[in-house]
């Protein structure tokens, strides 16, 4: 998916960080919103789907300081118009002498990381790790976990002995009305793991 790719490659030339260098982590909104001016800046393509924002839920992402000035930066290139409909999660209600005096624009502080909600990784939802397998992945293994970070650290352990491919992590979220749970596929691991120590464990070499 082009979110994915896109993170990648904003942590790769320092406009994102996975390091806790900021009191509040990016919302949802804001890095999709990232992702947008970098798309942008590199003429690759990406929409912003305010109904599907929840993809972002399971990354921990921080602006560095090379990121804030480049993305405000970006902004400034931007008529007032096109800020309010091409990055409305950010400018939607923003006024004129907000967009004037855009460093200092309240709808900015998660950008900084002076407002936010600091969950802990994996807490909000419980989750349901899927492996299908045999001929034409005919067999199916489902187990639950009451968070995230349990499943992921149950996938480490098991991608050690089956292939990585034969995964997938869904986040179940209960519908307040019925009581249902509904299931979104997510990474099998997080950015951090992606970029950090797991990195080299041999049994995920070519996988993540």
């Amino acid at each position: 998916m082009n979110h994915e790719r896109y993170i990648a490659q904003c942590i790769d030339i320092g406009i994102l960080t996975t390091a806790s260098i900021r009191k509040y982590p990016l919302r949802s909104g804001n890095i999709a919103v990232v992702l947008k001016a970098y798309a942008l800046n590199a003429k690759l393509p990406f929409e912003i789907d305010n109904n599907n924002l929840d993809v972002y839920e399971s990354y921990r992402l921080f602006l560095t300081e090379k990121g804030l000035a480049w993305l405000i930066n970006e902004f400034k290139k931007y008529t007032p118009a096109f800020l309010r409909t091409g990055f409305n999660y950010a400018f939607s209600i923003a006024s004129q002498a907000d967009i004037d005096n855009i460093d200092n624009y309240v709808g900015l502080n998660n950008f900084k990381g002076l407002i936010g909600i600091n969950y802990k990784q994996g807490t909000q939802n419980k989750a349901l790790l899927v492996r299908q397998y045999g001929k034409n992945n005919k067999l199916r293994v489902e187990t639950m976990f009451d968070t995230l970070v349990d499943a992921r650290k149950e996938v480490l352990h098991l991608t050690r002995y089956y292939p990585a491919e034969q995964f997938t992590l869904y986040r179940l979220s209960k519908e307040k009305k019925n009581g249902v749970y509904y299931k979104k596929k997510v990474p099998l691991f997080l950015t951090e793991n992606r970029r950090g120590s797991t990195m080299n464990l041999p049994h995920l070499k070519g996988k993540l």
